[in-house]
């Protein structure tokens, strides 16, 4: 094995293995853009940028941090970039990438049409650029490839969830993002399922994903003023239910079921006060680092990056008060997953 990967890989992988939290649920396949050979091939090191489409996501966040540590390991280099919610911001940070000559672009949660211009461009370049892990809309088909558990995977297993729990009839509510497509996919979705079972959908209210804390504050009140005899609030975002819980604390509505997604810590630390509370959830990790495993495949070999996005590779579940996981933990940990792609790796690459 040539030196320098060893030196970079197999200590992370040791630390990974030691310091990693134990996780409640997780997947032990793996989604492989290539397998491994009696004659290994040498892993060149560059550079991936990462658009997040806000830093005001804690999941976003944390999906942009795995990035940047199972790339570490392979000896390369991450550039991370907040879109802020804001097109212009996503275009230029896109540019900038373009201008340092990146390897390859790995975007989180950026509807294609938003850079729709500058995809293009770095393609122009012979960059690729990748969705990971929570989806976008591309009508266009201009991403390079899109990983990461299906927005389906997420809106069937909460609304199987509602329906176990509510019988029909019961009333809900939502406050959504529809400048966010996979956000609002999800919020649609889970209400289409609802309505077909017959519960009762009083009302929606919307947020602007460039003003979080305070768009998400007023949606939440106004809505439940609105709807005073609401059972339960949909919701779309990995950073609402801290928000949200605010609310409902505030007006004594700790009553009503508030839902969000991912096992974010900070969602996941409510249960400690508020057990009506559920959290749709993936390993969504996995996502990301099946994007790198197909760049870096991509980049050691000439391996074409797979345009399929493997759903077999992802668990969904929902997270409520009976299976939440220790304070401080996460149900799906990152870790445990960036430390088995760094082991392919070891194994892949010399």
């Amino acid at each position: 094995m040539n030196k320098r990967l060893a030196l970079v890989l197999v200590p992370l992988l040791i630390i990974l293995t030691a310091c990693a939290t134990t996780s409640t649920g997780g997947s032990s396949s793996s989604q492989s853009s290539s397998s491994p050979s009696a004659e290994l091939t040498k892993l060149p090191t560059g550079t991936i940028g990462v658009l997040q489409i806000t830093a005001a996501a804690e999941s976003v966040v944390r999906s942009a941090a795995t990035i940047e540590k199972a790339n570490t390991a392979a000896g390369w280099k991450t550039v991370v970039t907040d879109g802020k919610g804001t097109p212009a911001v996503m275009s230029q940070a896109m540019t900038d990438f373009i201008a340092r000559g990146v390897d390859a672009i790995i975007t989180i949660a950026v509807d294609a049409p938003l850079i729709a211009p500058q995809i293009e461009q770095a393609k122009a370049a012979g960059i690729p650029v990748v969705s990971a892990p929570y989806g976008s809309s591309d009508p266009n088909h201009l991403y390079t490839a899109i990983f990461g558990p299906s927005t389906d995977g997420y809106i069937h297993s909460m609304s199987g969830y509602l329906m176990k729990k509510y019988p029909s009839g019961a009333k809900f509510v939502a406050v959504d993002v529809p400048a966010v497509a996979t956000a609002h996919e999800f919020v649609v979705g889970v209400a289409d399922d609802l309505v077909g079972a017959s519960f009762d959908y009083q009302g929606v209210a919307d947020a602007d994903p460039a003003d979080v804390v305070n768009s998400f504050t007023t949606a939440t009140s106004n809505i439940l003023q609105a709807h005073p005899d609401t059972q339960i609030m949909l919701s779309c975002c990995d950073f609402s239910p801290p928000i949200q819980e605010r609310v409902l604390q505030s007006m004594g509505r700790q009553d009503v079921l508030l839902t969000g997604r991912f096992d974010n810590l900070s969602s996941l630390a409510l249960f400690e006060t508020n057990k009506n509370l559920v959290l749709g959830a993936a390993n969504s990790d996995r996502g990301v680092l099946v994007a790198l495993d197909a760049i870096y495949a991509h980049k050691a070999n000439g391996t074409a990056i797979p345009t399929a996005n493997d759903q077999s590779v992802y668990t969904f579940t929902v997270i409520d008060s009976s299976n939440a996981p220790a304070t401080g933990k996460f149900y799906f940990d990152p870790d445990e997953q960036i430390n088995e792609f760094v082991a392919k790796w070891t194994k892949d690459y010399s």
